[in-house]
């Protein structure tokens, strides 16, 4: 069930990346958004990770002052990411053994660690023309359950109408075209799953 989940979760960004790639609707621009971290607390029982359908990055947070993980040349599935906070003694123990890859299936399936997600961001952001944009400023903070957790001070989407889906944050405007390319990946998604599926039941006299 765990790799059901993990192939679900894929088919849900691929749809999410194939919409990004769209121009914006008339009346409407594309921003970029830097990622801005802020310390409340001492972070150095912890190591960070941006996880994203492209790669897995690790994220040094500075101890003193706002850490900016910049936009620039984050295109594609890269411009989708989860901050991801994994006890540093765990990664110690296991994380460096681990390929980019093998690293990466651990934290979707918490196999090896107990990561913390702190939060979801999309490094492009859609706009209405000539409306002022500034970057999420993020508050990282001790949690009495996770023992961490990410709180949003500033900026971010303000004034404009926004859904969530998967880890992006969308456009009200849907576009029918781009509905009908995600339905099409999707039922490839699920046809491959079914496939995937019955080749893994027991087979019956």
């Amino acid at each position: 069930m765990k790799n059901v989940g993990t192939f679900l979760f894929l088919i849900v960004l691929v749809s999410t990346a194939a919409r990004a790639d769209v121009p914006p609707d008339p009346g409407y621009q594309r921003h970029s958004a830097n990622l801005v971290l802020e310390p409340a607390t001492d972070l150095s029982g912890f190591r960070f990770f941006l996880d994203s359908p492209a790669e897995i990055e690790e994220v040094k947070i500075s101890g003193e002052g706002p850490t900016v993980i910049s936009a620039s040349g984050r295109a594609g599935a890269s411009r989708f990411g989860r901050l991801i906070a994994i006890p540093a003694r765990e990664y110690e123990q296991f994380g460096s053994r681990l390929s980019e890859e093998e690293l990466s299936q651990a934290l979707r399936e918490k196999k090896l660690f107990k990561p913390t997600e702190l939060l979801s961001h999309n490094f492009q952001t859609t706009i209405p023309q000539g409306a002022s944009y500034q970057d999420p400023v993020y508050r990282l903070e001790k949690d009495e359950h996770s023992g961490l957790r990410a709180v949003l001070i500033s900026g971010g989407q303000s004034g404009s109408q926004v859904i969530s889906f998967g880890i992006n944050d969308l456009s009200r405007s849907w576009n029918p075209g781009i509905a009908i390319i995600a339905g099409i990946l999707l039922m490839c998604g699920i046809t491959i799953l079914g496939i995937w599926y019955f080749r893994r039941s027991p087979k019956h006299p």
